[in-house]
């Protein structure tokens, strides 16, 4: 339950950020970095469509408990379309919940359950899209101006 906190406060810094500016800088992708920012984004987009799997899964047959699964889900949807204006701080944003993810699965199993398995499910998603956003961003940022 406690780990549901991160994602719902990400996306909720997320649109705290994207509401208060008032324009929103357009950063060019050059053809790499476009694929990274894509790439960014699709791998979210899975991640949200896996648990809304069994979120709706579970709703549909009243099993209860089932809509918790959803909050990961909307979370996860929301920093996608909020990255796609902002995605510097969508980056940002990202790689830090998937890191105190990481670091709060491992602080919250047990010493003898392996850990990897639960480090990849819950926080390696959000630490590759954040890194891939900040890499098409870095791409962007990098590239020779035309005159």
């Amino acid at each position: 339950m406690e780990s549901l906190v991160l994602p719902v406060l990400a996306a909720a810094i997320m649109l705290g950020l994207y509401f208060r500016k008032k324009t929103h800088p357009v950063i060019q992708f050059t053809p790499p970095g476009l694929g990274l920012f894509w790439a960014a984004l699709i791998l979210q987009g899975l991640y949200a469509a896996f648990w809304l799997m069994f979120g709706l899964g579970e709703v549909t047959r009243s099993i209860s408990g089932g809509a918790i699964h959803l909050i990961p889900a909307v979370s996860a949807i929301l920093l996608i379309f909020t990255a796609r204006k902002l995605p510097l701080e969508g980056g940002l944003v990202l790689a830090v919940e998937g890191l105190l993810l990481a670091v709060y699965t491992v602080i919250s199993i047990d010493a003898g359950a392996s850990k990897l398995p639960a480090i990849l499910f819950a926080a390696a998603p959000a630490i590759l899209s954040g890194l891939l956003l900040l890499g098409a961003v870095g791409l962007a940022l990098a590239a020779p101006k035309p005159k």
